[in-house]
């Protein structure tokens, strides 16, 4: 098959069952087809060569894009939409609703699908806008939870949306263009663009959960069914990372001021994501929290690149192969059930086993950047390798919450298959690489895992406990408290204080009268002629009860 063909069949594949699904005689088919909608786009990942497509009679010549660099992503997205498909099949059945939740998932298959292969701009916002509402579209026809998680969500994609869209203005109109290649060139012949690095920062970092711009992860992935979880995996390392890598002119630009800046704000990211997931009260919430704390490392990484820009050729596979490993192990942690109320031994050991499978393979997932960083850059390998030891608190620390999910067979194969790719792609890494490079770091970052799973225990019972959400809650619930601490001592206590004081004000008054008179007889004691007067009667007094004695 012709590769530039294959790249346009990918993306109307999905869009032709979603038309098949608004007709009564094609929808049956296009449901029984509806979760297989990804399957030609992990043919084409793994078999096909790179390409490159122009898609005629569309608005500015969109442009499909695959490369090596997208091949990860259109893996990690492909098998993704294919476990949100297959969770789907399961849950849509017997429901009056169900074609219209299956538009929605074959909607954001297209749109993941594309921000894979997208080689312009506009393509990658376009497929960006599309994946985000189809989301919403999932959530809102779920509980009420659910319908509370896509309200967050929803204002996140407005605000992000607007962001970025000003940032691709702003861009094409200095590029002349709207192509990735060409945007990347124009921000190389500026020295450090401080208002687009901005534009960057906020409309990319609200997408990946920067600080300060990630309240609506852990609320939206405890609110989400299932499917919808694969998907939202996808969002973040798609139309969030992908976003960065492809616009950033890697290894091509000096930018020391901005990759400081961008070190800085992943550093607090990364530990403020552990700190704050360490003690949340629900389990997808902590692994929210996880995949913040992904983010800061890997944005990390970035700004090491800006700051040596020679880095990025040596980094290069290795950071995509960490995107796709920590990808599917995310994923698999996240659709993980407990074995509660499963009455099946093999089942609940089944569960036990992926379990710990994917905590490790979520753990050694920084490994692929350690192994690369090892021979190019020493000192930076050191400091990334304590980095990557932070983040592993989290993963193991997500295995001690107590789920109460039955594991259905659809669940248990969907989530052992990720586990596989997952570990295809470990073992991998531990075949091409030296052990000398991977012994020590990996000894680190295990040790520190298991450190994190006790002191989870032990933290547990001292740290306060947050609902699905972030620190914000306790300040509010604070806040909540001290007002009304006020409101009780403006009602009941300031009248007592009140009435304490005015008559304590009105015996000082009092007093100060008595003074006042006081001071008046000392004045008039003072004078002379007063003064002889008083002492001729006490002269007289005197020897009145001297001539009586």
């Amino acid at each position: 098959m012709n590769v530039p063909f294959a790249l346009l069949l990918v993306l109307i594949w999905p869009l032709m069952l979603a038309i098949a699904l608004t007709h009564a005689g094609t929808r049956p088919v296009a449901m029984h087809l509806a979760p297989w909608a990804a399957v030609p786009a992990l043919v084409l990942g793994l078999a096909f060569d790179d390409s490159m497509l122009h898609v005629p009679g569309t608005m500015l010549g969109a442009v499909l894009y695959f490369d090596a660099g997208g091949r990860v992503f259109l893996l990690l997205t492909a098998t993704l939409s294919l476990a949100a498909g297959l969770l789907a099949r399961e849950r849509v059945k017997g429901w009056g609703s169900a074609h219209r939740y299956t538009l929605f998932l074959l909607l954001a298959t297209t749109g993941a699908l594309a921000l894979a292969l997208a080689g312009d701009a506009l393509m990658f916002f376009t497929a960006s806008t599309l994946l985000g509402y189809a989301l919403y579209g999932m959530m809102a026809t779920e509980s009420t939870a659910a319908v509370a998680s896509a309200r967050a969500f929803v204002v996140m994609l407005v605000v992000s949306d607007l962001v970025v869209f000003e940032l691709l203005l702003v861009l094409a109109h200095e590029a002349g263009g709207i192509a990735f290649d060409t945007l990347r060139q124009a921000l190389q012949l500026v020295d450090f663009p401080a208002s687009t690095f901005t534009l960057l920062l906020f409309g990319f970092g609200l997408k990946v959960g920067l600080v300060g711009l990630h309240l609506w992860l852990a609320p939206v992935f405890v609110g989400a069914a299932a499917p919808v979880r694969p998907l939202l995996l996808a969002f973040v390392f798609c139309a969030g990372m992908l976003g960065w890598l492809r616009l950033l002119p890697l290894g091509e630009v000096h930018w020391p001021d901005g990759g400081a800046l961008l070190q800085g704000l992943a550093l607090v990211t990364l530990l403020y994501a552990t700190l704050v997931g360490m003690m949340q009260a629900h389990w997808r919430s902590a692994l929210a929290y996880g995949v913040m704390a992904m983010s800061g490392l890997l944005l990390w990484l970035l700004g090491a690149i800006l700051i040596e820009p020679g880095l990025w050729r040596g980094l290069f596979s290795a950071l995509h192969r960490t995107l796709l490993q920590s990808g599917f192990s995310f994923t698999v942690l996240f659709l993980l059930p407990g074995p509660i109320l499963d009455s099946s031994s093999w089942r609940r050991r089944g569960i036990i086993v992926l379990g710990w499978l994917a905590v490790l393979l979520l753990v050694a997932a920084p490994l692929q950047v350690i192994a690369a960083l090892s021979r190019l850059a020493p000192e930076t390998s050191v400091r990334f390798v304590w980095l990557a030891a932070a983040f592993s608190l989290l993963p193991m620390r997500c295995l001690l919450f107590t789920r109460t999910v039955p594991a259905t067979p659809g669940t248990m194969w969907t989530v052992g298959g990720l586990s596989l790719a997952a570990l295809l792609v470990t073992l991998e890494l531990f075949t091409a690489s030296s052990w000398v490079a991977l012994g020590w770091p990996s000894l680190l970052l295990l040790l520190v895992a298991v450190l994190g799973w006790l002191a989870g225990e032990a933290l547990a019972k001292h740290l306060p406990v947050i609902p699905p959400g972030d620190l914000f809650l306790p300040l509010e619930r604070a806040l909540v408290a001290l007002v009304g601490s006020l409101t009780r001592l403006a009602g009941t206590q300031l009248p007592l204080l009140r009435n304490k004081g005015l008559a304590s004000l009105q015996r000082v008054i009092e007093r100060l009268q008595w003074l006042k008179f006081v001071g008046r007889v000392e004045i008039h004691l003072g004078r002379w002629p007063v003064a002889m007067l008083l002492l001729l009667l006490l002269g007289l007094t005197l020897g009145g009860w001297g001539s009586a004695g």
